[in-house]
Parts: structure tokens; sequence; C-alpha cells
């Protein structure tokens, strides 16, 4: 479906009420303000109308194949992994991006409606509902298993994932 031309496909586009008010719904609260300064308790105790003019937002930006530049204005904001190591070290943060709620509620938005039709790999297990690290491992266990009770070597490449992730758990990942 191409979203760069006005024309029939004005019909196949169709956001509703519904699907804004599942993705305020989605929406997590007490979390901190992106660049536009709008938290999601703004959106979530809004007026009904709000919803109305987000509606029209996004079917418009959908027709025209456009989304505004602030859509991607984000705050990076660095967060310290241990509190008692070497708070003077880049290596103890990691960073969180805080992104506007609209663009967020506009992402949403699309993952519900046209989550289906995106093609996932089934190796694929991070960013992916109900399917996680210990997926995974259960995967690699029973390949090194298959390999290993029929005699064969059992070769494997490791990341240090320390760098991305505040804790590993090794005992599980081995």
């Amino acid at each position: 479906m191409r979203l760069n031309y006005v024309g029939s496909i004005d019909k196949d586009i169709c956001i509703t009420i519904e699907n804004i008010e599942a993705a305020i719904r989605n929406l997590k609260k007490n979390k901190s303000a992106g660049a536009d300064h709008i938290v999601a308790e703004h959106v979530i105790y809004s007026q009904p109308c709000l919803i109305v003019l987000l509606k029209l937002l996004f079917h418009m930006m959908l027709i025209h194949g456009y989304v505004p530049n602030a859509f991607a204005n984000s705050i990076i904001v660095p967060i310290v992994k241990d509190k008692s190591g070497d708070l003077a070290s880049v290596e103890n943060y990691r960073p969180i991006t805080l992104s506007p709620v609209i663009s967020k509620i506009f992402e949403s938005v699309l993952v519900l409606k046209y989550g289906s039709f995106l093609n996932v790999n089934d190796r694929q297990f991070g960013f992916r509902r109900y399917i996680g690290c210990s997926n995974a491992i259960f995967v690699l266990r029973n390949v090194i298993e298959y390999f290993n009770e029929r005699g064969s070597n059992v070769y494997l490449a490791a990341l240090d994932a320390t760098k991305a992730f505040d804790r590993v758990n090794h005992f599980q990942l081995y």
C-alpha cells in the first residue's frame, strides 16, 4: 500500500476512534515528558475531542505520507546502571530516549492496525510480544542437545551483552 498519493487509498486508510482509544490505553503513566513537555496523563485525562483531532491528524499523515519533524524530536537521558559503581565512567550509563507522546500514540495505532502485515523471522526473539530471552535459550539448548546426541560438534559464537543490557543472568544464558 503506497502512502504518497491521494485517491482510492482514502478508503483503505481508516484510522478509527477505537484505534486511538486503544493506543491511549496502552500508554504508561508516570513517565517523563519528551521534548514537547507532554506526558501520557495529559492525553489520558484530556477532553474526548482530542481523540477526534488525533484521528484527523493521523489520517492526514497517512494520506499524505508525511510525518512531522516534531515526532522525531526526542531527549536522550543517561541512566546510571550501577549506583555503587564509578559514576564518572561512561560505561556505567545507558541512554534512554524520551519520545513525544503523540508520536508514541501514532506508532501504537500503526502497530495495532497494520502489525499483522509485518513479517518477522521466527528466529527473532527480541521486541516480540510473549517471546524473549528464555525462548532463545530454550532453542539454543535444544539445538546443542540435538547435535550432541548425534555425535556432531557444536560451535558457538558469543556476543558480550554487558554493554547492551544492565544485567545478564549468565547462569540462564549458559
